[in-house]
């Protein structure tokens, strides 16, 4: 019944960028799992454990930003692009704003919390 919907080269194309999205995303796996044990094995468990967390959050921070502005950039006619272009702007540097003065405020805290005075220097 869905197959009937779908023309034999739309079917195609959504295969063929189904397959490409599906390589890209296995490549990424890959490449991040050999970079992870490349860590364990040259880093210190603190460091590493600090690496962890940063792209823990980073990840966290990806999906978030999936479903944000950038999609509505994409999705949005052409004459309304340049007001979403803006918007997405301002919005991203917004966030990286936001992001980097929380990093900086609770950088002691966490510094103090593991008792590691050096987490918190610039």
């Amino acid at each position: 019944m869905l197959l009937k919907r779908f023309s034999l080269p739309s079917l195609s194309l959504l295969m063929t960028n189904m397959s490409w999205l599906l390589s890209v995303e296995g490549a990424a796996k890959i490449a991040r799992f050999v970079t992870i044990f490349a860590m364990a094995a040259y880093l210190s468990p603190s460091d590493y454990g600090l690496v962890i967390l940063c792209l823990a959050i980073h990840d966290i921070f990806r999906l978030l930003m999936r479903a944000g502005s950038g999609t509505q950039v994409i999705q949005c006619e052409q004459q309304k692009l340049k007001s979403f272009a803006k918007n997405a702007a301002t919005i991203q540097w917004a966030l990286c704003i936001t992001l980097a003065v929380v990093q900086f405020t609770t950088a002691p805290l966490f510094a103090e919390f593991y008792q590691k005075p050096e987490a918190s220097e610039l």
